[in-house]
């Protein structure tokens, strides 16, 4: 693939994480809206997927890239990369979010308590369970080609897995979006291990669950 269709991947993939970062960051911790942060942050996504799904494939999340690397849509050499450009979007727009936080509204963000270590886990697991097995199902499938809901549906997933599991974990469900929360205060740099580990074991048994589901289908 040419160099320059592989780095408008990347950058698709940095814009659309940003976003994604951008509206957790302000919608959580504006205080007349948070009620609604997870309606917000499922509409983000989903725009963000319509905009770029035909360019990146719209992963947006390091759990989603290897869930995908695992069925064999993405190139072995493009797999590093993804992450890379979506651990950069998250980070500037964590940078973005905080200075407009405290400049713009003279506010600064929450800090989330989990509750209990294994809690957290399982609700990260099953959360990102469900934004990868949606994912998986409306974009890769070819019975699915060509449709319109792909973006809504996984939109939906998100939004509904952070209403009730949020709570819990923060709802966080992708290591970029982890990091970032962790650069604004959001939670708390122990918990990093609770991410990765529901957020990436999460996204491989959902592939491995989309494989048994679906054979051999391609």
């Amino acid at each position: 693939m040419p160099r320059d269709k592989r780095m408008k991947k990347y950058i698709a993939e940095g814009i659309g994480t940003f976003f994604l970062m951008f509206s957790t960051v302000m919608a959580t911790n504006i205080g007349d809206i948070a009620i609604m942060a997870p309606l917000i942050i499922g509409l983000t996504l989903a725009a963000m997927i319509y905009a770029s799904e035909h360019i990146s494939g719209a992963h947006f999340n390091p759990a989603v890239t290897l869930a995908m690397l695992m069925r064999g849509k993405l190139a072995r050499n493009e797999a590093f990369y993804y992450p890379v450009a979506q651990l950069a979007g998250a980070l500037l727009a964590a940078i973005l979010g905080g200075f407009l936080l405290r400049a713009g509204y003279a506010t600064d963000t929450q800090m989330h308590v989990h509750k209990n270590s294994i809690s957290s886990l399982l609700a990260e697991f099953t959360g990102t369970f469900g934004w990868v097995y949606v994912m998986l199902n409306v974009t890769t499938v070819k019975s699915g080609s060509g449709n319109s809901h792909f973006g809504l549906a996984v939109g939906c997933v998100v939004a509904a897995m952070i209403y009730v599991l949020g709570g819990i974990s923060g709802g966080v469900f992708n290591p970029a979006i982890a990091l970032g929360s962790i650069m604004t205060g959001m939670s708390n740099p122990g918990d990093i291990l609770i991410f990765l580990a529901g957020n990436l074991i999460g996204a491989a048994a959902a592939a491995t669950a989309f494989q048994l589901v679906h054979d051999h289908e391609e």
